[in-house]
């Protein structure tokens, strides 16, 4: 799906550099449902300069992510279904971004759905969506 994001002027003019097509942003701000779905931005960032604070020991080890696309073949609920059935049986500490090929839209999937880097679960994953719809990257730090 798809949300709002409402931007104020001065938020505007520090972060009107960020605004790209299908560049990934973090927005933190409030939610509100009052009308429509809709969240009103305190702060923009460029999701790729984020820091992630833990309360571990050890820096966050994240190197990988999966990128998964639906392209017009597997844009169908039975896939849809088999997909989310199989992110939230194989936890992982893996980002998981799915692509919908059609829409131009990429989703950041929920922590719950992130799954782990194996031969078998390329191979599921692949059955689900095809050969070239399933890729695991290395991000660039």
């Amino acid at each position: 799906g798809s949300i709002e994001v409402t931007v104020f002027p001065n938020l505007y003019k520090r972060i009107s550099a960020l605004l790209e097509k299908n560049k990934i942003l973090l927005v933190d701000g409030k939610v509100e449902t009052e009308r429509r779905l809709q969240v009103i931005a305190n702060q923009i960032q460029d999701a790729k300069t984020v820091v992630v604070k833990s309360n571990q020991t050890k820096p966050p080890t994240v190197s990988k992510r999966w990128v998964l696309r639906i392209d017009a073949q597997h844009e169908n609920q039975q896939t849809q279904q088999n997909l989310a059935d199989f992110l939230v049986s194989e936890p992982g500490n893996i980002p998981v971004i799915i692509f919908e090929q059609r829409t131009d839209k990429k989703l950041i999937q929920p922590k719950e759905r992130w799954i782990p880097d194996s031969v078998g679960i390329q191979s599921r994953l692949v059955e689900i969506l095809g050969t070239d719809n399933v890729v695991l990257q290395n991000i660039k730090k």
